[in-house]
């Protein structure tokens, strides 16, 4: 089975790259065309990591690509933005930990705000994906505007 899931990595590491890299279309003749294409990279995104090991990156990764296409109808450039801040702030690591007391895939700080998401905010990854898509919805409105701030301070 570990072999056949190292096999398909790069394959879904390719799909994953092509859904973002695909165009949405905005005009008005199709107002659901982002949430339509959302939709469609949301349940790419499900089987993506269902297939994948428990908490690696990549799978880390698709459970964001599956709650912000979702929850927050981001997808394409977004998804790309987050996975670019996230790399920089964790290497999407749930057990990433600063001195600082910053913890987890998006780095809270304390970590123990993540509690607000859940419980098992230490060791889950998807609740703190889901706490660091709120967080970033909140303060900074888009990934993309979060990795436009992260740019210019190196923090977020």
């Amino acid at each position: 089975m570990l072999d056949k899931t190292k096999r398909l990595i790069p394959a879904i590491a390719l799909l994953a790259s092509l859904l973002v890299s695909l165009p949405i279309a905005q005009s008005p003749a199709n107002a659901n065309g982002k949430q339509k294409m959302c939709g469609r990279i949301s349940q790419a995104s499900s089987r993506s990591a269902a297939r994948l090991p428990y908490a690696s990156s990549k799978y880390n990764q698709a459970v964001a690509l599956q709650v912000m296409s979702k929850t927050y109808d981001w997808c394409g450039a977004e998804y790309s933005c987050l996975v670019t801040l996230w790399n920089h702030e964790s290497g999407w690591k749930a057990n990433a930990h600063n001195p600082s007391g910053a913890h987890g895939i998006p780095q809270a700080l304390p970590g123990s705000k993540m509690s607000s998401a859940g419980a098992d905010w230490r060791t889950n990854p998807t609740t703190q994906i889901k706490w660091g898509l709120h967080y970033i919805r909140s303060r900074y409105g888009t990934p993309c505007g979060a990795w436009a701030f992260w740019t210019s301070h190196r923090w977020y």
